[in-house]
């Protein structure tokens, strides 16, 4: 049973993190001034926050992944003992 926690734990954080940094976040319009008096062109495009920010902030959003898995690639017998760390 913990075993299973411990997935669905890393499962819910990788989404997170995927929604986190893939996810619409507004739109960006960008207008094309036209020439000789024609109408411009007019862009609307959808933000994420990659596409804002750039990839390093995949990163940022890998931490709570990366601490998530450590129970899968450290298993401890006594989940109280690897919580202590946390509560001091």
């Amino acid at each position: 049973m913990s075993k299973r926690f411990t997935v669905a734990s890393f499962v819910v954080a990788l989404a997170g993190a995927a929604i986190v940094a893939f996810a619409p976040l507004g739109q960006m319009t960008s207008v094309s001034g036209g020439i000789d008096g024609r109408q411009g062109v007019e862009r609307i495009t959808s933000v994420s926050l990659v596409s804002f920010e750039g990839f390093w902030v995949l990163g940022l959003l890998a931490v709570p992944v990366a601490i998530a898995a450590l129970p899968m690639l450290f298993p401890r017998r006594d989940p109280r003992l690897a919580s202590t760390p946390a509560l001091g």
